[in-house]
Order: structure tokens, then sequence, then C-alpha cells
């Protein structure tokens, strides 16, 4: 899997990387000089990326509540301070308000916000949908290079290179050329689902808009 970044260092220390294709694809990348990069909505294993966002294997309802009432007493109590990190509309208007207060009863009512974390309300169930609503737009928009680090794997060459009939191409990560390869990171494998986001990190994704 490989990402481009600038400014990023190696990863690795590998050379080169390798790709397995049909000969009809080796034909269009040697003419093109491009490779696809390609949508994870079309790879054949729907749990290398995940299409659906379900929260339950990394956290529940009450931890993302949480993280986003502790993430609100924190606004509150630094509303003069923090206003210009929030993108989204609601917040932006409690800050103003908040803003205007005495700083010692802003520190009041976070800490009475910290102190009251009940189950979720209708409104923090929603921010949830909200959450699993931005997974599902942002998926489409990923784009992924898949290499190998081998080239002689056989199921590879089965199930990419037309049944043992096609092509692997070879690539070097050149530093020279600040080429995408130097920052190409390995494939982990593990027993449970992967972790997208800690319920503190989809909150300020949802206070910044993005």
């Amino acid at each position: 899997m490989v990402a481009t970044n600038p400014g990023i260092p190696n990863h690795h220390v590998r050379k080169v990387f390798f790709k397995y294709v049909t000969s009809e694809v080796a034909k269009i990348i040697l003419v093109t000089r491009k490779l696809r990069w390609s949508s994870p909505i079309l790879f054949n294993d729907p749990f290398d990326v995940p299409q659906e966002l379900g929260l339950g294997f990394c956290f529940d309802a009450h931890a993302l509540n949480k993280a986003l009432d502790n993430r609100m007493a924190d606004l509150v109590e630094q509303a003069d301070t923090k206003e210009n990190e929030i993108m989204d509309s609601r917040v932006i208007a409690l800050l103003k308000i908040a803003a205007n207060a005495d700083p010692v009863k802003r520190g009041i009512v976070a800490e009475e916000i910290r102190k009251n974390i009940e189950k979720p309300t209708d409104s923090q169930i929603q921010i949830i949908e909200e959450i699993k609503m931005r997974w599902w737009e942002i998926v489409p928009s990923l784009r992924i290079l898949c290499l190998s680090a081998q080239n002689d794997i056989m199921s590879m060459w089965n199930n990419y290179a037309d049944q043992y009939r096609g092509v692997i191409l070879e690539y070097s990560a050149i530093e020279e050329l600040d080429s995408p390869f130097l920052v190409a990171r390995p494939v982990v494998y593990q027993d449970e689902p992967p972790f997208v986001a800690s319920p503190e990190e989809w909150v300020e994704c949802f206070f910044r808009g993005g």
C-alpha cells in the first residue's frame, strides 16, 4: 500500500517493488507510463478498507459521548483561544456566547459538563450517524496503489497476473526522484477489524467539519 505525502521520510529500506498485472494492463502501463491508483470500493476483499463504519469494535456510544462532552468542556473553558480551530457553525456560535462569560464561570460550566456525562442523547446519537455518513463519503475518494515486496508469490500470479500468463513489473524506489514508493507501508494483517480512529479523533473530525 502506498500513499504520497511530500516531506515524509522513507518508511523502509527496500530498493524495488513488484506489481502483478495482466499482459494487457502491462502494455497500457508501459505505453502511458502511468499507474492506476485504485478505489477501495473496487477491491475484491471488502475487509481491506471497511466500506461501512461500525464503531462497535473500537468503542461504544458511551465512549464517544464522553469524548464529545470532554471536548466541549475544554472548548467552553478556553472559548477565547480555541474558536479558530473549529469549523462547525453550531460550535462556533456556542463559543461566541461562552467567550463573553467570566472565565471563572466558564470553568464552573466546563466542570459540570465533565461530571455529568450520561447516556448519549438523541443529538449525540445523530452525531454518530454523521460520523458513519462521513466515512461512507470519504471511502470512495481514497486511492491506493498496491505493490508487492516479492515476485514469486503463486497466489498473486494466479489472482492478478491472469492465472500465471501475465507480467510482473519492477519499480525502483529512487530517493533522488522523490518517488512515492519511498513512503510505501506494509499491509498488516490482524485478527480483529482495523482501528480507524479513537473517539477523540472522531470528535475532532466532527468539530472541524473535516
